[in-house]
């Protein structure tokens, strides 16, 4: 049975430029950050970033010290610039071979996309929402899969968020998928 997940968007494809040996060693680092009590690590690449929402280390746009939540959104991008001044001791070189960055969802805005998991974690861990009882991301998923927007919507509308439960987690400062724009027909 295996305890990883790896979430890929049909707009998804590994970066063939890498040797085995990156993409291995790139997997093993993310399983391994897993292990130690990372909730989530991203393996999208910095190449070919699809809609572009990642900015160049000189984007003014960047406010990982803003207190309220919500003006802290798309600022994870910001975590691939070594030593911005903006991003203060909210980032961290957790592994420099490969080189992996982390963080915490207080950081970050909610994603999956190309992302690894655990999947106890993802199933067993459990978040307050503000209202009712506290609910794994599962069941958070679960609850919303037939709403376009729904599982989005709770991971960063309610209070608390994945925000604000300020979870630990990495990136891959590489990365192993590159995100091509696909239109789909409906």
């Amino acid at each position: 049975q295996n305890e990883y997940l790896l979430f890929l968007e049909a707009d998804f494809k590994m970066d063939v430029s890498l040797s085995l040996d990156e993409i291995q060693s790139q997997l093993l680092a993310a399983t391994g950050m897993l292990e130690r009590g990372a909730e989530v690590v991203r393996l999208l690449s910095r190449k070919d970033q699809g809609c572009g929402t990642f900015k160049d280390c000189d984007h003014h746009g960047i406010h990982l010290l803003a207190e309220n939540p919500g003006d802290r959104t798309r600022n994870w991008f910001a975590f691939y610039c070594r030593d911005h001044p903006h991003t203060g001791s909210s980032v961290a070189d957790c592994l420099r071979v490969p080189d992996f960055r982390c963080f915490s969802s207080w950081d970050s805005n909610w994603t999956l996309n190309a992302v690894l998991v655990k999947k106890s974690s993802m199933l067993q861990k459990k978040y307050p929402l503000g209202t009712g009882p506290d609910k794994s991301i599962a069941e958070i998923g679960l609850q919303q899969f037939m709403q376009q927007d729904g599982f989005e919507s709770v991971m960063i509308g309610s209070q608390p968020s994945w925000m604000t439960w300020r979870l630990p987690l990495c990136i891959s400062y590489e990365g192993l998928f590159i995100q091509e724009e696909i239109e789909t027909a409906t």
